[in-house]
C-alpha cells in the first residue's frame, strides 16, 4: 500500500470537513455537489477560526482544492473524513443499474474500523446505516430483475450491527413468499395451457401483475401470455391437422403435415407436433401401400413422392418408389417384364429399410416366371378348342404349385377350360331334350325330361337342364289339371249356393304343390266367401231392419248369429258396436232425467264409455258437456250454504269434460275458504 502523504494542513482539513458534510444519498458523483455546499462550509470556518486564519481559510475554500486519489492512500494513516469520502466513492459504484454489493461493503469496511469514540462517529454510523440500507435496496433491485438467489445473497451481507439488519430476515421471507406464489401462478397457468383451457390460463396469468415484483409482473407475465397465445395457435394447428388427417386423402395429409411442422422447438407442443408429422407421413405411406395392393402402382408412386422430408421417412419412400416401379413392370405379366422388375428390385441395398421386402418380391417373381411359361404353353394348346387339346391344356396349367403366385389364376383358367369341355360333351343331350319338348304333349315332355336328367350335378349345363325340367313338369301339371279348374269355373257361373259348393269340390281335386294349385285356392276362397254371404245376409238384413224400428237389443241378438271368421262377421261386429253405443246413450239420457247430482254423474259415466273412434262420440261429448255444466252450476249454487257439498258435486265432472279444469279450479278456491292456513297447490290437469 502507498504511504499517506505527510504535512496535512488547513487545506486538507477544509477538504475533510467539506466531505463529511455531504449528504450520503443515491445520485451522481458527490464532487458535483461541492459548489452547493461551499457557502455552508465557509460560514463554519469563519465562525471557529481567528480573523487571520479565517481569511486564509476563506481563500483556500475559494480555490477548491484538488481531490485525493483513493487508490493511492495509505489507509492505516487515513483520516475519518478521508475514509468517509472514499467510502462514498466506493458506494457510488454500487448505485448503477448493474451495480454490485462489493462497493457498499468496501465503503462500510473503510469506516467501521474507526474508534467508537471518534468525533465523527455520528456521521460514520449514519453513513454505515445508509450504505446498509443501500445493500438491502440493491437486493430489492436484484429481486425485481428476477435474481432471487443473488438478492438473498446480497441481503445477507447487510452487517448485523446496522439498524437495517433487522429488516433482512422479513425482507428475504417476503421475497421468497412472493417468488413461491409467482412460481405457483406460473405453473398453474402452464398446466391450464397444457390442457387447452386458454381463457382460464390467461385469467390465472393476470394474477402475476398483482405481485410486488417487477420481473414477475412484467417480464414473466409477458412471457407466459405470449406462450399461451403461441401454444393456443399451435394447438389449433394440431387440431386442424388432426381433423384433416381423419378426413384422409394425400392432399389433406400434406396440409396436416405442413401445419404440424410449423410448430417450433420452443413450443410446449413440439414433441406432439413431431409425433404427428411422423404419423401423418406414415398415414400417407399406408395410402400408397393400399394403392399398390390394389394394383394402382402409378398412384402409389405419386403419393410416396409427395411425402415431405419433415416426416423423416426419406429412405422408406425412396425404397417404396423402387418397389412400386418394379411391381408396375411385373404387372404386365410377361417374362420380360418380370425380369425387368427383378432387376429394379435388386437395386435396393441390404442396408436399406425395405431390403427384406424386395427380396421377397424377387423370389415371388422368379417363381412367377415359371408359372407364365406353363400358362403360355397351355393357352397355345387350348386355342384349337378341341376336347383333347383342352384336356392337355388343363394338365399343363395343373403343374403350377399351390404356393406359386399364379396358382389362383391357373385354377380360374382350369375351371374355364373344364366348363368348355363339359359344354361340348353335354350340349347334344340338352339340344335333344329341347327338341322333344317342343312337340307340346305329355309324352314328349316326359321324354325330354329323361334326356335332360342325363346331365349330372356339377356339370356346366346342369343348372340350365334343371330349369328346363322344372318348366316341362309345370307344363305337364297344367295340361293334367286344367280340365278340373275349367269345370269348376263353369259350375260357379250359376252363383247359387249349391253350384258354388260343387265348384269348390271340383277345384279341390288339384293337389297342393301342383302348377294350378295357387290359382285353384284363390278361386275356392272367393266362392267360399260368396257362399257365406248368401247364408248370413238374411241375419244382417233382419238386424238392420230391427234397429231401424228402434229395437236395438233384438237387432244385436240377431246380428250375433253371424259367427267369427265368416265373410260378414266384421260388418256385423261394427253394427253391433254402434247399436250398443246407442243403447248406452239412451240409458244415459234416461238416467239424466232424474236430475240429481248422482244421476247426472252416472249419466256422464255411461256416455263416457262410447269409444273415441265411434260415430256417436261427438254426441256423447255434447251430452257430457251439458250435464257437466248442470253439475257445476248446482255446485256453485250449493256453495252459498254448503261448501263441502259443492266440492263433492263438482268432483263428479270427469277429465273428459271440457269443464274439468274449471271445476278443479273452483274446487281449489273452495278448499282455500275451508282451510285458509293450508294453501294447496292444485294442478287442474291431475284427477
Amino acid at each position: 500500500m502507498n504511504k499517506e502523504p505527510k504535512n496535512l494542513g488547513r487545506k486538507d482539513l477544509a477538504l475533510s470537513l467539506s466531505q463529511t458534510t455531504q449528504s450520503i444519498t443515491y445520485g451522481p458523483d458527490p464532487r458535483k455537489k461541492d459548489y452547493a455546499i461551499f457557502w455552508q462550509l465557509a460560514l463554519v470556518v469563519l465562525f471557529f477560526l481567528p480573523a487571520g486564519a479565517a481569511s486564509v481559510a476563506v481563500k483556500m475554500l475559494w480555490r477548491l482544492p484538488q481531490r485525493p486519489h483513493c487508490e493511492s492512500i495509505y489507509w492505516p494513516m487515513a483520516s475519518a473524513s478521508l475514509r468517509l469520502y472514499c467510502g462514498e466513492l466506493a458506494a457510488e459504484g454500487s448505485r448503477s443499474v448493474d451495480g454490485q454489493v462489493s462497493g457498499l461493503l468496501e465503503a462500510i469496511a473503510l469506516v467501521k474500523v474507526l474508534p467508537l469514540d471518534h468525533p465523527l462517529r455520528s456521521q460514520i454510523d449514519k453513513s454505515i446505516d445508509q450504505w446498509a440500507t443501500e445493500i438491502l435496496a440493491l437486493g430489492d433491485r436484484q429481486f425485481n430483475t428476477g435474481q432471487l438467489s443473488e438478492a438473498i445473497a446480497t441481503a445477507r451481507q447487510v452487517p448485523s450491527y446496522t439498524t437495517t439488519y433487522k429488516l433482512v430476515k422479513d425482507r428475504i421471507r417476503g421475497w421468497q413468499t412472493t417468488w413461491t406464489s409467482a412460481e405457483g401462478i406460473y405453473r398453474e397457468a402452464e398446466d391450464l395451457m397444457r390442457s387447452s383451457q386458454w381463457q382460464q390460463a390467461i385469467g390465472v396469468a393476470i394474477k402475476l401483475q398483482d405481485l410486488d415484483n417487477t420481473y414477475w409482473s412484467t417480464t414473466k407475465y409477458a412471457e407466459i401470455t405470449q406462450l399461451i397465445q403461441t401454444t393456443r395457435t399451435d394447438s389449433e394447428n394440431l387440431i386442424r391437422a388432426r381433423e384433416l388427417s381423419e378426413t384422409g386423402g394425400p392432399d389433406n395429409l400434406l396440409v396436416a403435415i405442413s401445419l404440424a411442422a410449423k410448430i417450433g422447438q420452443g413450443s410446449y407442443l413440439y414433441g406432439q407436433a413431431q409425433t404427428a408429422v411422423w404419423e401423418y407421413g406414415r398415414q400417407m405411406m399406408r395410402l400408397a401401400e393400399t394403392a399398390l395392393e390394389k394394383g394402382n402402382s402409378l398412384e402409389a408412386i405419386a403419393i410416396a413422392r409427395k411425402i415431405p422430408a419433415e416426416t423423416k421417412l426419406h429412405d422408406q419412400t425412396q425404397d417404396f418408389v423402387k418397389i412400386a416401379s418394379a411391381k408396375y413392370r411385373a404387372g404386365e405379366g410377361n417374362i420380360a417384364s418380370l425380369e425387368a422388375a427383378i432387376m429394379q428390385a435388386q437395386k435396393i441395398d441390404i442396408s436399406r429399410p425395405m431390403y427384406g421386402r424386395a427380396q421377397q418380391l424377387i423370389g415371388r417373381w422368379q417363381r412367377e416366371i415359371e408359372d407364365v411359361s406353363h400358362l403360355e404353353k397351355a393357352r397355345q394348346l387350348a386355342a384349337s378348342g378341341r376336347v383333347n387339346d383342352l384336356a392337355a391344356a388343363v394338365a399343363e396349367v395343373g403343374m403350377i404349385p399351390v404356393s406359386n403366385p399364379r396358382y389362383s389364376e391357373a385354377q380360374a383358367i382350369i375351371k374355364t377350360w373344364k366348363r368348355e369341355i363339359e359344354i361340348i360333351e353335354d350340349s347334344p343331350l340338352l339340344n335333344r331334350a329341347q327338341t322333344l319338348a317342343s312337340k307340346g304333349n305329355v309324352g314328349y315332355f316326359l321324354a325330354a325330361i329323361a334326356s335332360a336328367e342325363m346331365i349330372y350335378p356339377g356339370r356346366a349345363l346342369y343348372q340350365e337342364a334343371q330349369s328346363n325340367i322344372r318348366q316341362w313338369r309345370h307344363q305337364i301339371e297344367v295340361i293334367e289339371d286344367l280340365p278340373y279348374l275349367e269345370k269348376a269355373e263353369g259350375l260357379a257361373i250359376a252363383a247359387t249356393e249349391r253350384s258354388l259348393k260343387r265348384a269348390i269340390a271340383q277345384a279341390r281335386r288339384i293337389a297342393p304343390g301342383r302348377a294350378l294349385y295357387q290359382e285353384a285356392s284363390e278361386k275356392i276362397a272367393s266362392w267360399t266367401d260368396r257362399i257365406q254371404r248368401l247364408e248370413d245376409r238374411p241375419y244382417l238384413d233382419r238386424a238392420q231392419n230391427l234397429a231401424a224400428l228402434g229395437d236395438l237389443e233384438a237387432a244385436i241378438t240377431t246380428a250375433q248369429q253371424i259367427r267369427p271368421g265368416r265373410a260378414l262377421y266384421d260388418r256385423a261386429s261394427r253394427e253391433i258396436e254402434n247399436w250398443q253405443n246407442q243403447l248406452s246413450l239412451q240409458s244415459a239420457h234416461q238416467l239424466a232425467l232424474i236430475f240429481t247430482p248422482e244421476a247426472l254423474a252416472g249419466a256422464i259415466a255411461i256416455a263416457d264409455r262410447v269409444p273415441k273412434n265411434s260415430l256417436l262420440r261427438s254426441e256423447a261429448d255434447l251430452d257430457i258437456a251439458n250435464w257437466s255444466q248442470e253439475l257445476l252450476q248446482n255446485a256453485r249454487d250449493m256453495s252459498r250454504y254448503d261448501i263441502p257439498g259443492a266440492i263433492a258435486i263438482a268432483s263428479y265432472i270427469p277429465p273428459s269434460s271440457n269443464l274439468y279444469s274449471a271445476a278443479r279450479t273452483q274446487i281449489a278456491e273452495w278448499q282455500k275458504i275451508l282451510n285458509p292456513d293450508t294453501v294447496e297447490q292444485f294442478d287442474p290437469a291431475v284427477n
